[in-house]
């Protein structure tokens, strides 16, 4: 998995609670598309292989490399602002 230099920055700023529940939720994409049933995970439209990840009030972009493997985490942000 490959963090932005935009979603690291944000992630840092999070609260230690906030922070700890997004990082569990980002270890479950390791096997994504195979990951954990419980994550609320949904596609976006009009992308490639773009998809939404919500934790609480705090949504993760991630787009995955079919052919690495690779999750590549795009943009932690909370919700009003993660869609721009």
């Amino acid at each position: 998995m490959v963090l932005s230099k935009r979603a690291s920055k944000f992630l840092d700023g999070l609260d230690r609670k906030t922070r700890q529940r997004v990082i569990a939720d980002l270890d479950g994409l390791v096997n994504f598309p195979l990951c954990d049933r419980r994550l609320d995970i949904v596609k976006l439209r009009g992308e490639k292989d773009y998809y939404r990840l919500r934790t609480g009030a705090v949504r993760t972009v991630f787009s995955v490399d079919r052919g690495a493997g690779a999750v590549l985490v795009r943009k932690i942000a909370y919700r009003e602002a993660a869609y721009e």
